[in-house]
């Protein structure tokens, strides 16, 4: 299985990711005095997510600059993978941070994982951005999810793993750019 892997940025940022060589976290670019706002959020900080370069499979709907790197990224030590997504934003009790953290992974195992998910998802194309009967899935697993059941709704989340390179990336893994 041959991966996409997509960090999204503005064009400005592009300019001093390619001076650098290098993409950085958000806590290393703030000490290194590179930026001084970013997207990443008050509950990253707070579980020290700051840390990481984040990149996804798919690219985000963000910034005009597209990059997409190699797979080879997942083989590096410090590579992880959320394959709960964005599901800490929405952690409320100490089983769902629970839940969470365990949901982290090497990044080697990354690929072995999705093989393994693909079979767990009623349509596997999901994972690759089709969207056919995704939104009556959700509005189910929400609805389960209230009911003290969220399995399903876990499921959704997994559909949007982040890859997390701890404190920067090179630039030799960045295979092209789109600048739109």
């Amino acid at each position: 299985m041959n991966l996409k892997l997509f960090h999204c940025t503005s064009k400005e940022y592009y300019d001093t990711i390619l001076g650098y060589g290098k993409l950085f976290s958000e806590k290393k670019a703030r000490k290194l005095k590179l930026i001084t706002q970013s997207s990443t959020g008050e509950i990253d900080r707070q579980y020290n997510r700051d840390r990481y370069v984040f990149l996804s499979h798919l690219p985000q709907n963000y910034g005009d600059v597209v990059m997409r790197f190699s797979d080879e990224v997942l083989n590096l030590p410090e590579c992880y993978v959320a394959t709960a997504g964005d599901f800490l934003n929405f952690c409320d009790t100490p089983e769902s941070i629970k839940y969470f953290n365990d949901s982290i992974i090497p990044g080697r195992k990354f690929k072995s994982y999705i093989n393994t998910l693909l079979k767990k998802l009623p349509n596997p194309d999901w994972f690759w951005g089709k969207k056919t009967g995704l939104k009556k899935f959700l509005s189910n697993a929400l609805i389960e999810n209230m009911m003290g059941k969220p399995d399903n709704l876990r499921l959704y989340w997994s559909l949007f793993p982040e890859i997390m390179v701890k404190d920067e990336l090179s630039l030799d893994y960045l295979i092209n750019v789109i600048i739109k």
